[in-house]
């Protein structure tokens, strides 16, 4: 009885190790898409997008200007090879200030929230379609 179960036990000991291969194959690559992406933020970007983290509440116009090209929308033929996805950017910028209808975040870049603000749109699929600042003196 123990002869006819080692072929068995052979063939589930390869299948585990090809999911495990598998799998480690698309872990890494997804890790490397990751890296890239975060590979392209020199120091003075980190440090903006910490300072604008940690200052809600504050006037943080010139600091979203510094971030600001980090944020690449939909082009107009409609690639979306390089647009930020909504996770990217509440990576970037934190949490809006306001969401409406998961299609569009609001953050406030002034001290007073009836003012100054970046109003950035999102597709159906959660890509930066537009990012505007509005109200600002």
């Amino acid at each position: 009885m123990k002869k006819n179960s080692f072929p068995h036990l052979k063939i589930t000991i390869q299948f585990i190790c090809f999911l495990a291969f598998t799998v480690l194959l698309s872990s890494k690559g997804y890790s490397q898409t990751h890296s890239e992406k975060d590979s392209k933020l020199t120091a003075s970007d980190l440090t903006n997008i910490s300072n604008f983290k940690s200052s809600p509440g504050q006037d943080r116009i010139l600091l979203f200007d510094q971030i600001k090209h980090l944020i690449t929308s939909i082009d107009a033929k409609g690639n979306t090879n390089e647009a930020t996805t909504s996770d990217e950017l509440i990576n970037l910028l934190g949490e809006p200030n306001f969401k409406i209808q998961q299609s569009i975040f609001q953050y406030n870049l002034s001290i007073s929230s009836s003012a100054c603000k970046a109003i950035i749109g999102l597709s159906k699929e959660g890509l930066v379609t537009f990012c505007v600042i509005k109200e600002c003196q």
